[in-house]
């Protein structure tokens, strides 16, 4: 298929997709541009204005698309005579003429949410139009591509989606043939096997690596912006950002996640220990040189659909970074199970702030704990945690889903009851409960907002969720105001 010996491969984001700082950039500490002391300026305004100022996000920092850099990295170890250029946020014109003057044997499309499906599409038909090699193989992947393919927005003309149905999957591993699991390195070895650009014996489910990948640096374009950057301070930012990707998928299985439904259930961790964390992130580290006085040493999220369950790697990282008295500062995502039994055994979160924790990016979920994710901790106690995050310094971020039915513009709470706001979430997913006493035939909608109750509360947690319709992708979950 290759024009030449060695296959070039280009994986790119979707032209268009957000790099906006402050919709993607959590890792870094809360402080922003301030005034530089050589302006003239009188101390009260420069105070006023560094105050306003020094909580915003770093501007000048963008976050990478980290699948990509983890792919090119073990592509670089398993497939070494191809060459892998990756762009992270392109414009669609230096895109088309890359593939116009350069001969590309596969283009990888990485489709991070639903909004961009249709443009990804749109994209891969101009690549193939403008490529020089005209018998380019487009591929897509991430959680866009597994969603557009099971809404029959990617058709097999548009190219390969890497991933496969759990029933695509079953018939593949009944005739003793690969499957794509969700999990994008292995499935990527997989397809330059199945066309012949991956050597023969390449094992795609062999041990694979995860080095952090550094954010982008943006600078002005023009020698003025770069002089005004300076001038007000701006490039003593911190800038020594980086995102490492620990593992790829989860073992919680929401039906309003994209995560749950690729990847069902399964999880892959290419650093299993705190240790291979830690180390990971010191070799960065060292391979980068001693940073600035003005600057923090490193800036890191920590790529992990959950890396609060179990806390029992996060706390052993927090505990060599104290230990080892580096300047390493990180951010994570995480249910509340884990955060809720480390407040109760050690009665705040010092240790973890010692220890380099910065931000935690958790789901608050909802007033009803529908999925098991809080092991038992009431709405009261996920407030406490989060006041106790937020009294040693850790920024939390709380993601809620919404859409529901019973959600209003009012300010008034919409469900007065435990039981009903899950009826109402379960109904609004097509979902129902399955097992036990459930009176699906009883359910009563009232048409405003509220139901009634045809369940008891023991059945609501001791049955499995089955879905009863096509809605089960939803991005939708209830989270009905706490009062």
């Amino acid at each position: 298929m290759s024009e030449r010996e060695n296959p070039r491969i280009l994986l790119t984001g979707v032209p268009g997709a957000s790099t906006s700082p402050f919709a993607m950039n959590f890792a870094q500490a809360p402080q922003g541009p301030v005034l530089n002391d050589s302006l003239p300026i009188p101390e009260a305004v420069r105070a006023k204005v560094d105050a306003v100022f020094k909580y915003m996000f770093n501007p000048m920092d963008e976050q990478v698309h980290a699948g990509m850099a983890v792919m090119q990295q073990n592509l670089a170890v398993d497939v070494p005579d191809a060459k892998v250029e990756v762009l992270d946020f392109p414009e669609e014109a230096d895109v088309l003429e890359m593939v116009a003057g350069n001969w590309y044997d596969v283009v990888g499309i990485s489709i991070g949410s639903e909004p961009l499906i249709m443009k990804a599409t749109e994209f891969a038909e101009k690549v193939r139009a403008r490529s020089k090699n005209r018998q380019v193989q487009v591929v897509f992947g991430n959680y866009g591509a597994a969603a557009g393919k099971l809404a029959g927005m990617i058709k097999p003309k548009d190219g390969e989606v890497l991933w496969h149905t759990p029933e695509e999957r079953k018939g593949l591993e009944e005739n003793d043939m690969p499957a794509y699991r969700g999990e994008g390195i292995r499935d990527f070895e997989i397809y330059l096997k199945t066309i012949g650009l991956a050597p023969e014996d390449l094992d795609p489910d062999g041990p694979k690596i995860s080095h952090p990948a550094p954010h982008i640096i943006v600078q002005p374009k023009t020698a003025l912006g770069r002089f005004v950057v300076e001038k007000l301070g701006l490039s003593s930012l911190p800038k020594d950002s980086a995102s490492l990707v620990v593992s790829v998928g989860c073992p919680n299985r929401c039906y309003f996640c994209n995560t749950a439904k690729m990847m069902g259930g399964a999880k892959l961790d290419f650093l299993k220990t705190a240790e291979e964390v830690f180390e990971e992130l010191c070799r960065y580290m060292d391979s980068r040189g001693e940073p600035d006085d003005t600057m923090p040493g490193l800036n890191v999220t920590i790529l992990d659909e959950n890396f609060t369950r179990p806390m029992d790697k996060m706390v052993k990282l927090c505990e060599l970074i104290k230990e080892s008295g580096r300047d390493i500062r990180f951010m994570v995502f995480g249910d509340i199970a884990g955060l809720h039994k480390y407040l109760q055994e050690h009665g705040d979160f010092r240790e973890l702030v010692r220890g380099g924790l910065m931000t935690v990016w958790m789901g608050i979920e909802s007033k009803v704990d529908v999925f098991n994710k809080r092991a038992g901790a009431t709405p009261e106690d996920v407030e406490r945690i989060v006041k106790e995050l937020q009294k040693v310094g850790i920024v939390v971020i709380g993601s809620f889903m919404v859409g529901l039915p019973i959600h209003t513009e009012e300010v008034k709470p919409v469900v007065h009851d435990r039981f009903s706001t899950a009826k109402a979430a379960l109904h609004a997913q097509g979902l129902r409960l399955v097992g036990g006493d459930s009176g699906d035939e009883e359910d009563e909608d009232h048409g405003d907002g509220s139901w009634t109750e045809s369940a008891s509360e023991k059945d609501l947690h001791g049955s499995v969720l089955g879905a009863v319709g096509s809605n089960v992708r939803m991005n939708i979950h209830d989270d009905a105001r706490w009062s």
